[in-house]
């Protein structure tokens, strides 16, 4: 069976920090530039929040009649934010990611921030499963076809090689009395 696939496989450990004190303006266009959804806010080594499109959107919509609002990252930070440990498996980190409105996770180690779970890295490693799952099969039907109608002196010898003796004397019981 193929080893469960967890956090630390998918997760990218690429991500960049924002403090709690940066200008939201400022923020917004980190985010930008790294074309980032989210960052995580740090303050003192520790997370004390994140700062997600959402949160930035905020910005915008609490200003509608207004000059633009003004504020600083931990004005509009999520407080508390959901963070995901880089031992869980990725079917938990998948159904977190359909309970809630996150986009990207940070990911934690021994409480410490190492890196970054993205949908699209959940994506990624679901398009791998699928496609390690159609080499599979493809292979246990190659296999199959080998064994049932060997086409060359090369696969007889793999399906008699594979072959216990008792399994060999009936495969060959019957391809000759199908020849009868």
């Amino acid at each position: 069976m193929t080893r469960i696939p967890i956090v630390r496989d998918a997760m990218s450990k690429w991500f960049f920090t924002l403090e709690p004190t940066t200008d939201v303006y400022e923020a917004i266009d980190a985010l930008l530039r790294k074309r980032a959804s989210c960052a995580p806010v740090i303050e003192d080594a520790a997370l004390v929040g994140i700062l997600t499109e959402k949160d930035c959107v905020r910005v915008l919509a609490n200003s509608a009649y207004e000059d633009l609002a003004r504020g600083t990252v931990s004005e509009y930070m999520s407080k508390s934010p959901l963070t995901i440990e880089s031992t869980t498996d990725l079917f938990t980190a998948a159904k977190r990611f359909v309970t809630t409105n996150f986009t990207a996770l940070p990911v934690m180690e021994h409480g410490e921030l190492v890196g970054r779970l993205s949908r699209q890295d959940v994506l990624s490693v679901v398009r791998n499963l699928n496609g390690k799952r159609r080499a599979e099969k493809v292979r246990e039907e190659r296999s199959l076809e080998t064994m049932q109608r060997p086409k060359t002196i090369a696969d007889l010898q793999r399906v008699i090689g594979s072959q216990r003796p008792e399994q060999l004397a009936a495969l060959l019981s019957m391809r000759h009395s199908a020849q009868d």
